[in-house]
């Protein structure tokens, strides 16, 4: 009763407004007030019948075999329009998506410059752009979850962004003209270097559930499952898959970490994990033991994730593979011989010329991708870095460097925290945060052997994107796990509410949509 009499209070109140509201805003009433829904299925049955008709004009004169690409543009904008309008209502399956394209679809747009644009790329800066916006013009708020590596996060984007005007600011005068010329490239290597961080923060907002958490994690595993028997099978693996970077480091760490500590785990998936690392120590030690960077990684978080679990087993571990190196001792001692020959002391050099470099440029560095155009007009005979650190330091300078390395330190933080956060009792969430901390020290050391985590363009090219991201993504995700703990954490501490309570929502001026009394949810 009291409903219904406040209900048709509410509804002369509205007319009287109604009556005295100019055109405009009687317009804004009916169709975005009254009438939303009904507005927005006719425009858009408008936008397909003129998408419709565009392009059949467009294609009037056309074959199949002649031109007709400019009759498709309409189609595209359409499917660009719906793919906006969908990662803007989905931001979580958002990130689920990228991540699956991350691993099974590694390509893109060629740009001419014998490197491209990924769907990774392009997805990450759609989200992002789109993100900012609601932040920013709808919700009129930066709001994000809170946490230690936001600030040096913050500061480090911002560092970047000087770094690349102040760099085409201070130029040397014989490098002016090539940084003109490469002006696209250092925009998309700056880019690049931004968006890395910000996914970390996007997944740390956006991942709002175990059960997302445990989509990425899986699927993961599966795809180190097919992949590397594919690799072994075949000897390579197909395009788009991808399986560079860290890839292994990851697979085998999360595998790992399920295979020991998650015991509600069916015999037959305990079974498939065992062959998932099983197959990529294989592949890394056995198949390509002179490279470094592939399988030092795979290694640390295999003896970190081993030792948490039992010492016992670890000293287990260190006799096995002390038996295999010494069965193996001649053909080791020639694959690092022909690593030290080819990398070792290349890379030496690479790194005393690089911070030479960096000591003309300590303040802010020479800006994205700019210390290789120095070495193409100065004719530094050295090879890139091959080292995120010295690119870093090298790119964007002493004040960069220090803002990174607080960056990571701060990420190292929040996994600790969520490593305390997160309960044993639970075998999946168990073996994951054993997992994460041990690839945080993983990926710290795997820096120091080359650009996995933020790629260089002219060594990995924009591609790398690819798989560097994965480092972004997992920090993210436990920044994320943080909070859906504390959250859960909360729910627990929380005194039990009757099912009989109810909740009167009264109607919105502003809607104009009637409200009934719902009881509310517990």
């Amino acid at each position: 009763m009291i409903n219904n009499v406040i209900e048709n209070l509410t509804d002369r109140v509205r007319m009287a407004l109604l009556q005295e509201a100019s055109i405009v805003g009687k317009m804004r009433y009916f169709f975005l007030d009254r009438h939303y829904s009904l507005t927005i299925r006719v425009l858009l049955v408008l936008l397909c019948m003129g998408v419709t008709l565009t392009s059949t004009f467009l294609l009037r004169e056309s074959s199949l075999t002649g031109n007709f690409i400019k009759g498709l543009i309409p189609v595209v904008a359409m499917i660009g329009i719906a793919v906006v309008l969908f990662v803007y209502s989905n931001f979580e399956l958002t990130a689920v998506m990228i991540f699956i394209v991350t691993l099974t679809v590694a390509d893109g747009v060629g740009t001419g410059t014998g490197t491209k644009i990924t769907l990774t790329f392009m997805g990450l800066n759609l989200w992002a752009a789109l993100w900012l916006f609601k932040l920013v013009i709808v919700d009129r708020k930066i709001a994000v979850r809170p946490s230690v590596s936001n600030v040096p996060t913050m500061i480090f984007l911002a560092i970047v962004l000087i770094s690349f005007i102040w760099s085409n600011i201070f130029v040397d005068v014989p490098v002016s003209y090539i940084f003109q010329e490469k002006f696209f490239q250092r925009t998309m290597t700056m880019v690049s270097l931004v968006i890395a961080p910000i996914t970390a923060i996007m997944y740390a907002n956006h991942i709002r559930s175990i059960r997302t958490i445990k989509i990425m994690v899986y699927y993961m595993i599966f795809c180190g499952f097919v992949f590397g028997a594919m690799r072994i099978a075949m000897g390579y693996v197909i395009n788009p898959l991808n399986i560079k970077g860290l890839f292994p480091m990851w697979v085998g760490a999360l595998a790992l970490g399920q295979l020991l500590f998650n015991t509600n785990l069916k015999w037959y998936i305990r079974v498939a994990m065992a062959a998932v690392v099983g197959m990529w120590y294989y592949i890394q030690l056995g198949l390509g033991l002179s490279w470094l960077s592939g399988w030092i990684p795979l290694s640390i978080v295999i003896v970190i994730i081993v030792t948490i679990y039992s010492r016992k087993l670890l000293l287990v571990a260190i006799l096995v593979a002390a038996a295999y190196v010494l069965i193996n001792l001649s053909s080791l001692q020639e694959n690092f011989a022909r690593e030290d020959e080819e990398s070792g002391g290349t890379r030496n050099a690479a790194w005393s010329e690089a911070l030479a470099h960096a000591d003309d440029h300590l303040f802010l560095g020479s800006g994205p991708a700019g210390y290789y155009f120095y070495y193409t007009i100065y004719g530094f005979r050295a090879n890139l870095s091959h080292n995120n650190y010295i690119d870093i330091i090298a790119q964007t300078g002493l004040v960069g460097f220090t803002a990174y390395i607080l960056m990571w330190l701060a990420f190292g933080r929040m996994n600790l925290r969520m490593y305390w956060l997160v309960p044993n009792d639970n075998g999946f969430l168990h073996g994951l945060k054993i997992s994460l901390i041990a690839c945080w020290v993983a990926t710290m050391v795997a820096m120091m052997l080359g650009d996995w985590v933020t790629p260089f363009p002219y060594t990995q090219g924009l591609n790398g994107i690819d798989y560097a991201i994965w480092a972004w993504i997992f920090q993210g995700m436990a920044v994320a796990l943080c909070h859906l703990m504390q959250r859960q954490a909360t729910v627990d501490q929380l005194p039990e509410i009757g099912p009989k309570r109810f909740d009167i929502r009264l109607p919105s001026l502003a809607s104009g949509r009637r409200q009934s009394t719902q009881p509310a949810s517990d």
